[in-house]
């Protein structure tokens, strides 16, 4: 597994430990393989949400013009003014944290 893949299944598992906390629901672990196809699917849809929603108030950024300590607070104040629900949110920054600069 490449270092991208373990960085994006790691972000996805740690939003899943901060919904389930978060959450009266009970939410079961996805297991580690399902985790890697879920940040796939997380990454693609925050692509499509970061095109559709990001772009309708400014010209969108190139998430790789920007490092991962640079993206966390972007996305922190652009998440809430754009309305993203949590999902929505950590989509988007699991796109851009894909593409972010090393």
């Amino acid at each position: 597994m490449n270092k991208m893949k373990i960085v994006i299944s790691l972000i996805v598992m740690s939003s899943a430990v901060v919904f389930t906390a978060c959450s009266h629901k009970t939410v079961s672990t996805p297991k580690a393989a399902d985790a890697v196809s879920l940040s796939t699917a997380s990454i693609t849809e925050g692509e499509k949400t970061y095109k559709i929603n990001c772009g309708k108030c400014h010209e969108l950024k190139d998430p790789s013009e920007y490092s991962l300590k640079e993206w966390a607070p972007i996305m922190r104040s652009m998440a809430r003014k754009a309305h993203l629900d949590d999902i929505q949110k950590n989509n988007v920054t699991a796109y851009v944290f894909s593409l972010a600069k090393k």
